[in-house]
């Protein structure tokens, strides 16, 4: 029979982990997994400080191993180690955030999320800025990427389009990738992040008061007229790199104002209708991405709302 210990250990670690597995070989994307480990890590931290990151150092293994295995045969050519690098990128990089999220529990949120990210901005400028050269295995990598995409939106497009508009629209897929790749990791990875902080305090009133804080540092604004001042540069000179930085530093500061928008607006409401919760406001504002023509509240709204909290002080005394 398992002592108390070892049925702790079992529950919160290990089994955690196997689902954490399965759920990735199910579906190759850590977004699930990252969801189960970061629930599971408030558990191990209660059994063990130093058991909480076991669950994602073991996920992290078995993502490079199984994908090794996947491409083992590609891999003999030595060109093709771009394929192994890239798509090990967002699974690791988001395993990575998620062990990053939980060691900087103290920090404010919106700090830990560009903490978590720092890893995936880094690897993602290496890998942008190899992809710009000219080296065989980079060359090849483009090669392989680009015929996926253009396979893939021709089926889409079920054969309708001619064969130069498919390769033409699948450059614009792969601009749009390099462009907004780290606005996208971290959109995802906080939706991950805002699904596993809402199971966890459920019942915590302080969680729902520190929704309502949320706020950008009044040093980003600067940030954000860089990236769209050297967005308007590269219409001027084509610098892909260049480009892609400018595009990236100002969409991810764009959500980061966004989700300040949101805190703005939950606060104005909660205290409107005191019945309101927070985290609904959230999930409800989120929810606007996915319907056409109010999606616009939060591409557009909330972005400018958190923006004009550099100048006008919406939340006072909080």
């Amino acid at each position: 029979m398992l002592s108390p210990r070892s049925n702790e250990t079992l529950r919160y670690v290990v089994i955690p982990t196997l689902i954490a597995i399965v759920l990735y070989w199910i579906t190759s994307s850590s977004f699930l997994s990252v969801i189960v480990l970061l629930l599971a890590s408030k558990k191990a931290e209660a059994v063990s400080k130093s058991k909480e990151m076991v669950p994602i150092i073991i996920v992290i293994l078995f993502v490079i191993g199984y994908h090794y295995i996947q491409l083992q045969e590609l891999l003999e050519q030595r060109k093709a180690i771009g394929l192994f690098i890239i798509g090990l990128y967002l699974p690791i990089s988001t395993l990575v955030a998620g062990s990053v999220w939980i060691a900087t529990e103290r920090e404010r949120m919106l700090y830990r999320l560009l903490y978590a990210s720092f890893f995936a901005t880094v690897v993602g400028f290496f890998i942008v800025l190899w992809l710009s050269g000219t080296s065989a295995s980079a060359l090849y990598t483009k090669e392989v990427y680009m015929s996926l995409i253009t396979s893939l939106v021709t089926f889409v497009m079920n054969n309708q389009l001619p064969m130069n508009d498919m390769n033409e629209l699948g450059k614009v897929v792969i601009s749009v990738i390099t462009n907004f790749g780290l606005t996208l990791f971290i959109a995802q990875f906080g939706v991950a992040v805002f699904i596993s902080d809402m199971i966890i305090h459920r019942y915590s009133i302080e969680y729902q008061n520190r929704l309502m804080r949320l706020s950008v540092p009044h040093e980003a604004i600067w940030f954000l007229l860089a990236g769209m001042s050297a967005i308007l540069f590269t219409f001027l000179v084509e610098i892909k790199l260049l480009e892609s930085i400018a595009y990236n530093v100002s969409t991810v500061v764009a959500l980061l104002y966004a989700v300040q928008g949101i805190s703005i607006a939950s606060n104005y409401l909660v205290k409107k209708f005191p019945h309101m919760k927070p985290s609904r406001i959230f999930f409800l504002s989120g929810a606007f991405m996915i319907l056409p023509g109010a999606n616009i509240i939060f591409i557009i709204g909330f972005p400018l709302l958190g923006i004009s909290e550099t100048w006008i002080t919406y939340r006072k005394n909080e």
